[in-house]
C-alpha cells in the first residue's frame, strides 16, 4: 500500500514539476486529434431503402414472412458481393466508401447504407449500388424465378450534416489518450533529463542536508528571512568534522544560478552576526559575483587572481561595510590563467596566513571548471550547493565522484532556493 502512495505522489510530483511538457503535450494531441475526427477524418452517410414481397400471397402469414426475411438476407449479401461492388466502382470511379446493406428485422425492408467524404458521393454511392442491385436481382429471376418483386422505396439523399453517431465517444477517447500521452512523455522527460528532488540528495548524492535555503533577491542580502536560515547553517558548521586547515571551506555547485555566492555571503552575515571574522575569497573568474554583492572595487591589487600569480606579499581582502567580513575580489587576471591560479602553491599560504579568521572559497562550478577541484583538495573541506527541481541528478553524481576521488572532505549538501525553508518569522518581524 506504501509502495502504491509513494508511486502516485511521485508521479503527481512529477507531473506538476513538468507541466508544462503535460500541458503542452496534452494540448497538441488533443487538439490534432479533435481536428482529424472531426475533419480530416469526416464521414457523410447515405442510405436508401428497398421494399421486398413476395408475388403470390396478399396476406402475409409467417411462413411467407420467414422466407422473405431469408430473401432480404440474401439479397444484403449479394449487395456486398464482388461482382456487385466492381460493378458500382466501374460507374462510379475509384471511391474510397463503403456500402453495408441490412435487412430490417421483422419486415420486408432493405436499408443500403454508403459512407463516403462528401456528401454527394456518398448519395451517388449509395443509389448506384441500388440500381446495380436491381440490376442483379432481375437477372437472377430470368434464370429462376424468385418470385420477388424489389421496389425502390426511398433513393438516398446527400446528407446535409456529416455522420457523428460515435464521435462524441471518439473526442473523450482522444482526450484520454492525449493525458496518457502527457503522462508517458512526463515521465520520459523525467528520466531523460532527471533533476534533484530533496529526498534524493540523502538517497541518491550520499550527501547529509546540512541546511536549507528560501528564494532570495541578490539585493536582500541580510534580511531577516533569509538569515534565520543561515543562522541556522552556522551553528551546524561549527560542528562538523573539519579537516585542516579547519577554518578554510570551499563551495562548489553543478552549474550557475544555483545560488552558491549568495549562500557564501549570506553565511558570512552569520559568522559577522556573532563575531567572527571572514574572508571571502572569489575564485569564481569566470562569473565572479563577490565584488558586486559586498559593492566593493574588482582591482587588481587584492584581486586572488592578481595575488596567486604574482610574488609579493600578500595584501590585505578589501574590507566591506561589515566590521567582520572581508572579500579577496577575483581580480582581472585573464580566465585563460585559471588553471595556474588554481594549481598555485600560494593558495595553501593564504590558507595559513588568514587562519585566524574562517576563509570561505567562492569557486566555480565543478564540471565547467575542471581546475577548480585542485583547489577543492587543498582547501580539503567543501560544501556542496544543490538546487532542488534545477541541479540535475546525473552531473550532480559526476562532481561528487570527482571530489571523492580526490579525497576531499564533503561536509555536506546546503539546498538552495527551496520554498518556506525555516521561515521562522514568517511576516518578517521580530
Amino acid at each position: 500500500m506504501n509502495k502504491n502512495d509513494n508511486s502516485t505522489g511521485h508521479l503527481l510530483k512529477t507531473m506538476k514539476e513538468r507541466w508544462v511538457v503535460v500541458f503542452g503535450v496534452f494540448a497538441v494531441v488533443s487538439l490534432l486529434g479533435i481536428y482529424l475526427i472531426w475533419v480530416a477524418a469526416r464521414t457523410y452517410s447515405a442510405t436508401a431503402v428497398l421494399l421486398v414481397h413476395s408475388q403470390q400471397k396478399t396476406v402475409i402469414d409467417i411462413q411467407s414472412l420467414q422466407t422473405v426475411e431469408r430473401i432480404n438476407s440474401t439479397i444484403a449479401q449479394l449487395a456486398t458481393q464482388k461482382s456487385v461492388v466492381s460493378r458500382v466502382q466501374n460507374i462510379t470511379g475509384n471511391f474510397e466508401g463503403d456500402v453495408f446493406a441490412k435487412p430490417v428485422q421483422g419486415t420486408e425492408f432493405i436499408n443500403i447504407t454508403a459512407t463516403d467524404s462528401t456528401p454527394e458521393s456518398a448519395q451517388r454511392l449509395a443509389n448506384t449500388t441500388v440500381d446495380v442491385l436491381l440490376e442483379r436481382v432481375n437477372w437472377l429471376q430470368e434464370k429462376q424465378p424468385l418470385g420477388i418483386t424489389v421496389e425502390v422505396v426511398e433513393l438516398a439523399i446527400a446528407p446535409p450534416i456529416p455522420s457523428s453517431t460515435s464521435k462524441k465517444i471518439q473526442v473523450v477517447g482522444m482526450i484520454i489518450f492525449a493525458v496518457f500521452c502527457s503522462i508517458f512523455m512526463a515521465s520520459i522527460t523525467e528520466s531523460l533529463d532527471r533533476r534533484v528532488r530533496e529526498e534524493d540528495v540523502e538517497m541518491e548524492l550520499q550527501l547529509a542536508v546540512i541546511g536549507k535555503t528560501n528564494k532570495f533577491h541578490r539585493s536582500h542580502i541580510g534580511s531577516l528571512r533569509s538569515r534565520d536560515s543561515f543562522k541556522q547553517l552556522q551553528s551546524t558548521m561549527l560542528f562538523l568534522g573539519l579537516e585542516e586547515p579547519k577554518n578554510a571551506i570551499a563551495f562548489t555547485g553543478t552549474s550557475p544560478g544555483e545560488g552558491k555566492s549568495s549562500t557564501i555571503a549570506n553565511l558570512a552575515l552569520a559568522f559577522h552576526d556573532v563575531g567572527q571574522d571572514v574572508i571571502i575569497a572569489d575564485l569564481d573568474f569566470r562569473r565572479p559575483t563577490m565584488h558586486k554583492l559586498f559593492n566593493i572595487p574588482n582591482n587588481s591589487k587584492s584581486g586572488i587572481s592578481n595575488i596567486m600569480l604574482s610574488t609579493n606579499n600578500f595584501p590585505d581582502p578589501i574590507q566591506t561595510k561589515y566590521k567582520h567580513i572581508s572579500v579577496y575580489p577575483a581580480g582581472i587576471a585573464a580566465p585563460d590563467d585559471a588553471s595556474r591560479i588554481y594549481q598555485s602553491p600560494r593558495l595553501r599560504e593564504l590558507m595559513e596566513k588568514m587562519r585566524d579568521s574562517w576563509l570561505f572559497i567562492d569557486l566555480p562550478p565543478l564540471l565547467l571548471v575542471p581546475g577548480s577541484a585542485t583547489v577543492a583538495a587543498t582547501c580539503k573541506n567543501t560544501v556542496f550547493i544543490v538546487e532542488p527541481g534545477k541541479t540535475k541528478l546525473k552531473t550532480a553524481k559526476e562532481c561528487l565522484i570527482t571530489l571523492r576521488r580526490a579525497n576531499i572532505n564533503i561536509l555536506g549538501a546546503v539546498l538552495t532556493k527551496v520554498r518556506g525553508a525555516n521561515t521562522y518569522y514568517p511576516n518578517e518581524e521580530y
